[in-house]
């Protein structure tokens, strides 16, 4: 007797494991945040895609952004949440509006901003989140850039993509 009810009891538990396995959704929801990027085939490679999402305007900066997310601007908040993948990649646009005046005081100030973009987005968002950094690694600005923004990305654990 005792037999047959840990039986009935196992394949029950088994029976209510194999019900919710198939519940669990595998779709991503892919988010990004700034220029879109070719990294996006290559983060969705063999994935269902639930939805995919691009947040960017004309010149977005960084401050821009973090504006958008406290303010809710189109809904940003309820797209990080939602968020199985985030990608970042706003580097460009930030360093183009001040390309002729580039200096490292602008850069640290750059730095100071993307920590707490980081910090807003991590309060959303608890999946994975790409970095995408600026295009040219040879410029010492960009260099300067990318060596401080290391210790940030661990921070927030935020994986930094090189596309050079």
């Amino acid at each position: 007797m005792k037999i047959k009810m840990i039986l009935f009891f196992l394949i029950t538990i088994l029976f209510i494991i194999l019900i919710n396995y198939k519940k669990i959704d595998n779709k991503i929801y892919y988010v990004s945040i700034g220029e879109e990027t070719i990294f996006k085939n290559k983060i969705l490679k063999n994935k269902k895609i639930e939805k995919i999402i691009n947040i960017n305007k004309n010149d977005y900066r960084i401050t821009d952004i973090i504006n958008d997310i406290l303010d809710n601007n189109n809904d940003i908040q309820t797209h990080l949440i939602k968020a199985d993948r985030l990608v970042i990649n706003i580097s460009n646009n930030e360093l183009k509006y001040k390309m002729n005046n580039l200096n490292y005081n602008y850069i640290d100030q750059m730095i100071i901003d993307l920590d707490k973009l980081f910090s807003i987005i991590r309060i959303y968002t608890k999946e994975k989140i790409y970095f995408i950094n600026p295009d040219n690694t040879d410029d010492k600005y960009i260099k300067y850039l990318n060596d401080r923004l290391i210790d940030i990305l661990k921070k927030y654990k935020i994986e930094f993509i090189n596309i050079n």
